[in-house]
Protein backbone atom coordinates (compact mmCIF):
# COMPACT_ATOMS: atom_id res chain seq x y z
CA UNK A 1 0.00 0.00 0.00
CA UNK A 2 1.32 3.42 -0.97
CA UNK A 3 -0.19 6.60 0.49
CA UNK A 4 0.16 9.81 -1.49
CA UNK A 5 -1.30 13.29 -1.32
CA UNK A 6 -3.30 12.66 -4.50
CA UNK A 7 -5.28 9.90 -2.79
CA UNK A 8 -8.85 10.61 -1.67
CA UNK A 9 -9.84 9.90 1.92
CA UNK A 10 -12.31 7.18 0.88
CA UNK A 11 -9.61 5.48 -1.19
CA UNK A 12 -7.17 5.63 1.73
CA UNK A 13 -9.70 4.04 4.07
CA UNK A 14 -10.63 1.30 1.58
CA UNK A 15 -7.06 0.39 0.70
CA UNK A 16 -6.07 0.40 4.37
CA UNK A 17 -8.91 -2.00 5.17
CA UNK A 18 -8.04 -4.20 2.17
CA UNK A 19 -4.37 -4.32 3.21
CA UNK A 20 -4.58 -4.57 6.99
CA UNK A 21 -8.16 -5.72 7.72
CA UNK A 22 -8.80 -2.88 10.17
CA UNK A 23 -10.78 0.38 10.09
CA UNK A 24 -8.99 3.68 9.56
CA UNK A 25 -10.76 6.72 10.98
CA UNK A 26 -9.63 9.97 9.34
CA UNK A 27 -10.41 13.32 10.94
CA UNK A 28 -10.38 16.96 9.99
CA UNK A 29 -10.35 18.86 13.26
CA UNK A 30 -12.80 17.12 15.55
CA UNK A 31 -14.99 15.82 12.72
CA UNK A 32 -14.56 12.99 10.26
CA UNK A 33 -12.85 14.14 7.07
CA UNK A 34 -14.86 14.38 3.86
CA UNK A 35 -14.50 11.10 1.97
CA UNK A 36 -14.07 12.95 -1.33
CA UNK A 37 -11.29 15.24 -0.04
CA UNK A 38 -7.74 14.49 -1.16
CA UNK A 39 -5.07 13.97 1.46
CA UNK A 40 -3.13 16.91 0.04
CA UNK A 41 -6.10 19.23 0.59
CA UNK A 42 -6.02 18.35 4.31
CA UNK A 43 -2.26 18.87 4.62
CA UNK A 44 -1.17 21.85 6.68
CA UNK A 45 1.72 24.20 5.92
CA UNK A 46 5.07 22.83 7.03
CA UNK A 47 4.11 19.16 6.71
CA UNK A 48 6.56 16.80 5.01
CA UNK A 49 5.62 16.03 1.42
CA UNK A 50 6.07 12.67 -0.23
CA UNK A 51 4.58 9.21 -0.34
CA UNK A 52 4.42 6.79 2.57
CA UNK A 53 4.18 2.99 2.49
CA UNK A 54 3.18 1.39 5.81
CA UNK A 55 4.25 -2.16 6.63
CA UNK A 56 2.46 -4.80 8.68
CA UNK A 57 5.22 -4.81 11.31
CA UNK A 58 4.73 -1.09 12.01
CA UNK A 59 3.21 -0.23 15.38
CA UNK A 60 -0.15 1.49 15.34
CA UNK A 61 1.11 4.48 17.29
CA UNK A 62 3.98 4.92 14.82
CA UNK A 63 1.62 4.67 11.85
CA UNK A 64 -0.68 7.34 13.28
CA UNK A 65 2.33 9.59 14.00
CA UNK A 66 3.71 9.10 10.47
CA UNK A 67 0.44 10.15 8.85
CA UNK A 68 0.38 13.23 11.03
CA UNK A 69 4.01 14.08 10.23
CA UNK A 70 3.76 13.50 6.47
CA UNK A 71 0.26 14.71 5.72
CA UNK A 72 -1.05 16.50 8.81
CA UNK A 73 -3.72 13.82 9.12
CA UNK A 74 -5.23 12.94 12.46
CA UNK A 75 -6.19 9.27 12.32
CA UNK A 76 -7.09 6.40 14.62
CA UNK A 77 -7.19 2.68 13.89
CA UNK A 78 -10.23 0.71 15.02
CA UNK A 79 -11.09 -2.99 14.96
CA UNK A 80 -12.83 -4.52 11.98
CA UNK A 81 -16.27 -3.89 13.51
CA UNK A 82 -15.32 -0.24 14.26
CA UNK A 83 -16.43 -0.65 17.89
CA UNK A 84 -13.09 -0.13 19.66
CA UNK A 85 -9.66 1.44 19.13
CA UNK A 86 -6.59 -0.76 18.73
CA UNK A 87 -3.74 -0.38 21.21
CA UNK A 88 -0.89 1.87 20.06
CA UNK A 89 1.80 -0.66 21.03
CA UNK A 90 0.43 -3.39 18.75
CA UNK A 91 1.81 -3.85 15.26
CA UNK A 92 -0.71 -3.73 12.43
CA UNK A 93 -0.43 -7.48 11.92
CA UNK A 94 -0.77 -8.23 15.65
CA UNK A 95 -3.79 -5.93 15.90
CA UNK A 96 -5.53 -7.92 13.15
CA UNK A 97 -4.74 -11.22 14.90
CA UNK A 98 -6.18 -9.85 18.14
CA UNK A 99 -9.23 -8.62 16.25
CA UNK A 100 -9.77 -12.04 14.66
CA UNK A 101 -9.53 -13.65 18.11
CA UNK A 102 -12.01 -11.15 19.48
CA UNK A 103 -14.54 -11.76 16.71
CA UNK A 104 -13.99 -15.52 16.89
CA UNK A 105 -14.76 -15.60 20.60
CA UNK A 106 -17.97 -13.68 20.00
CA UNK A 107 -19.07 -16.07 17.29
CA UNK A 108 -17.96 -19.34 18.92
CA UNK A 109 -20.89 -19.87 21.23
CA UNK A 110 -23.37 -19.01 18.48
CA UNK A 111 -21.70 -21.39 16.01
CA UNK A 112 -21.29 -18.39 13.71
CA UNK A 113 -18.28 -18.64 11.42
CA UNK A 114 -19.06 -15.63 9.24
CA UNK A 115 -16.77 -12.60 9.13
CA UNK A 116 -17.29 -9.61 11.41
CA UNK A 117 -19.75 -6.84 10.55
CA UNK A 118 -20.82 -3.54 12.08
CA UNK A 119 -23.11 -5.49 14.43
CA UNK A 120 -21.66 -7.01 17.60
CA UNK A 121 -23.10 -10.30 18.85
CA UNK A 122 -23.77 -10.86 22.55
CA UNK A 123 -23.47 -14.29 24.13
CA UNK A 124 -22.95 -13.52 27.81
CA UNK A 125 -25.84 -11.27 28.86
CA UNK A 126 -28.30 -13.86 30.15
CA UNK A 127 -25.96 -15.85 32.46
CA UNK A 128 -24.96 -12.68 34.32
CA UNK A 129 -28.12 -12.37 36.37
CA UNK A 130 -28.75 -16.12 36.59
CA UNK A 131 -25.42 -17.29 37.97
CA UNK A 132 -23.44 -14.42 39.47
CA UNK A 133 -23.69 -12.65 42.81
CA UNK A 134 -22.92 -8.94 42.45
CA UNK A 135 -23.04 -8.13 46.17
CA UNK A 136 -20.30 -5.68 47.10
CA UNK A 137 -17.71 -6.10 49.84
CA UNK A 138 -16.51 -2.54 50.47
CA UNK A 139 -13.58 -3.82 52.49
CA UNK A 140 -11.98 -5.84 49.70
CA UNK A 141 -13.10 -3.96 46.58
CA UNK A 142 -10.28 -2.40 44.53
CA UNK A 143 -10.24 0.28 41.84
CA UNK A 144 -9.01 -1.41 38.66
CA UNK A 145 -10.69 0.47 35.77
CA UNK A 146 -9.48 3.86 34.53
CA UNK A 147 -10.33 5.99 31.50
CA UNK A 148 -8.04 5.63 28.49
CA UNK A 149 -9.36 8.60 26.50
CA UNK A 150 -7.83 12.04 26.14
CA UNK A 151 -9.90 14.97 27.39
CA UNK A 152 -12.27 15.48 30.30
CA UNK A 153 -14.34 12.37 30.99
CA UNK A 154 -18.07 13.00 30.66
CA UNK A 155 -17.46 16.31 28.83
CA UNK A 156 -14.90 15.87 26.04
CA UNK A 157 -15.44 12.11 25.80
CA UNK A 158 -18.32 9.84 26.69
CA UNK A 159 -20.82 7.26 25.49
CA UNK A 160 -24.59 6.89 25.35
CA UNK A 161 -26.98 4.17 24.20
CA UNK A 162 -30.47 3.97 22.82
CA UNK A 163 -33.08 2.62 25.24
CA UNK A 164 -33.08 -1.12 25.96
CA UNK A 165 -34.36 -3.72 28.41
CA UNK A 166 -31.58 -4.37 30.94
CA UNK A 167 -30.85 -7.54 32.88
CA UNK A 168 -32.82 -7.77 36.13
CA UNK A 169 -29.96 -6.81 38.44
CA UNK A 170 -28.48 -4.10 36.23
CA UNK A 171 -28.39 -1.55 39.06
CA UNK A 172 -26.22 -3.86 41.21
CA UNK A 173 -23.85 -4.38 38.28
CA UNK A 174 -23.61 -0.64 37.55
CA UNK A 175 -22.97 0.08 41.22
CA UNK A 176 -20.15 -2.48 41.24
CA UNK A 177 -18.56 -1.10 38.07
CA UNK A 178 -18.73 2.47 39.38
CA UNK A 179 -16.94 1.43 42.57
CA UNK A 180 -14.05 -0.23 40.73
CA UNK A 181 -13.72 2.75 38.34
CA UNK A 182 -11.52 5.77 39.12
CA UNK A 183 -11.05 9.04 37.22
CA UNK A 184 -9.92 12.54 38.16
CA UNK A 185 -12.70 14.19 36.16
CA UNK A 186 -15.71 11.89 36.60
CA UNK A 187 -17.20 10.33 39.72
CA UNK A 188 -18.92 7.56 37.75
CA UNK A 189 -18.40 5.15 34.90
CA UNK A 190 -22.12 4.63 34.23
CA UNK A 191 -25.28 6.63 34.84
CA UNK A 192 -28.72 5.68 33.55
CA UNK A 193 -32.20 7.00 32.94
CA UNK A 194 -35.04 4.56 33.62
CA UNK A 195 -38.43 4.73 31.90
CA UNK A 196 -41.79 3.53 33.31
CA UNK A 197 -41.77 0.51 30.97
CA UNK A 198 -38.48 -0.66 32.53
CA UNK A 199 -36.20 0.30 29.66
CA UNK A 200 -33.08 2.35 30.39
CA UNK A 201 -30.66 4.63 28.55
CA UNK A 202 -27.04 4.34 29.62
CA UNK A 203 -24.52 7.18 29.82
CA UNK A 204 -20.81 6.50 30.34
CA UNK A 205 -18.03 8.97 31.12
CA UNK A 206 -15.64 7.23 28.71
CA UNK A 207 -15.78 4.76 25.82
CA UNK A 208 -12.34 3.21 26.39
CA UNK A 209 -10.89 1.81 29.62
CA UNK A 210 -7.50 0.63 30.82
CA UNK A 211 -6.73 -1.68 33.70
CA UNK A 212 -4.41 -0.72 36.54
CA UNK A 213 -4.39 0.25 40.19
CA UNK A 214 -2.73 -0.91 43.39
CA UNK A 215 -3.30 -4.60 42.66
CA UNK A 216 -0.35 -4.33 40.25
CA UNK A 217 3.13 -3.68 41.65
CA UNK A 218 4.56 -2.90 38.22
CA UNK A 219 3.31 -1.34 34.98
CA UNK A 220 0.54 -3.53 33.62
CA UNK A 221 2.32 -4.07 30.30
CA UNK A 222 4.95 -6.07 32.22
CA UNK A 223 2.36 -8.77 33.00
CA UNK A 224 1.00 -11.49 30.75
CA UNK A 225 -2.76 -11.83 30.36
CA UNK A 226 -2.75 -14.92 32.59
CA UNK A 227 -0.84 -13.06 35.30
CA UNK A 228 -3.30 -10.16 35.12
CA UNK A 229 -6.29 -12.48 35.48
CA UNK A 230 -4.63 -14.31 38.38
CA UNK A 231 -3.91 -11.06 40.25
CA UNK A 232 -7.44 -9.75 39.72
CA UNK A 233 -8.90 -13.06 40.85
CA UNK A 234 -6.81 -13.00 44.03
CA UNK A 235 -8.12 -9.52 44.74
CA UNK A 236 -11.75 -10.62 44.53
CA UNK A 237 -12.73 -9.19 41.14
CA UNK A 238 -16.10 -10.48 39.98
CA UNK A 239 -15.84 -13.75 38.01
CA UNK A 240 -18.02 -12.62 35.10
CA UNK A 241 -15.95 -9.45 34.74
CA UNK A 242 -12.78 -11.56 34.81
CA UNK A 243 -14.16 -13.62 31.93
CA UNK A 244 -14.82 -10.48 29.89
CA UNK A 245 -11.33 -9.12 30.58
CA UNK A 246 -9.80 -12.47 29.61
CA UNK A 247 -11.76 -12.83 26.37
CA UNK A 248 -12.30 -9.30 25.06
CA UNK A 249 -9.56 -7.02 26.39
CA UNK A 250 -6.40 -6.06 24.51
CA UNK A 251 -3.92 -8.34 26.34
CA UNK A 252 -5.59 -7.45 29.63
CA UNK A 253 -4.62 -3.80 29.29
CA UNK A 254 -7.51 -2.13 27.44
CA UNK A 255 -11.24 -2.76 27.45
CA UNK A 256 -14.07 -0.91 25.73
CA UNK A 257 -17.03 0.37 27.71
CA UNK A 258 -19.18 -1.19 25.00
CA UNK A 259 -17.89 -4.66 25.96
CA UNK A 260 -19.16 -4.16 29.51
CA UNK A 261 -22.55 -3.00 28.24
CA UNK A 262 -22.80 -5.85 25.73
CA UNK A 263 -21.88 -8.70 28.03
CA UNK A 264 -23.23 -7.50 31.37
CA UNK A 265 -26.23 -5.24 31.00
CA UNK A 266 -28.41 -6.01 27.95
CA UNK A 267 -31.04 -8.73 27.84
CA UNK A 268 -31.01 -10.92 24.70
CA UNK A 269 -33.12 -10.21 21.63
CA UNK A 270 -32.41 -6.50 21.16
CA UNK A 271 -30.51 -4.10 18.91
CA UNK A 272 -28.91 -1.24 20.83
CA UNK A 273 -27.36 1.83 19.22
CA UNK A 274 -24.14 3.09 20.83
CA UNK A 275 -22.85 6.64 20.28
CA UNK A 276 -19.27 7.47 21.27
CA UNK A 277 -18.42 11.14 21.80
CA UNK A 278 -14.87 12.42 21.40
CA UNK A 279 -14.43 16.17 20.94
CA UNK A 280 -10.74 15.69 20.15
CA UNK A 281 -10.89 12.89 17.58
CA UNK A 282 -14.48 12.89 16.39
CA UNK A 283 -17.63 10.94 17.19
CA UNK A 284 -18.53 7.42 16.10
CA UNK A 285 -21.39 4.98 16.46
CA UNK A 286 -22.14 1.28 16.15
CA UNK A 287 -24.76 -1.32 17.07
CA UNK A 288 -24.88 -4.16 19.55
CA UNK A 289 -27.20 -7.04 18.67
CA UNK A 290 -28.07 -9.47 21.46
Amino acid sequence: MNISGRMKVKTLKKEFNDEFGLILRVYEGNKFADDDATIASLRKEGQIKGDFSPQKNMKIGSFEDKLNTHFGLKVQIAGSDNSYLCGNNLTLSKALLKDDERIGKRNKKKGNTTSSTDVINNENAQPVEDTEDWDINLITIKEILFTNCDGISGQDVGLSTSSFNPVNNFDDIINYLNLIFSDDDATYLFKYKKYPDGEIILYASTYLLELGGDVFEHDIDEYSLNEIIELLNKNGVNKVLLNIIENFSEDGEYLTTGDLIEHLLIKPGQIVNVDCMDNGYGNSSYQIET
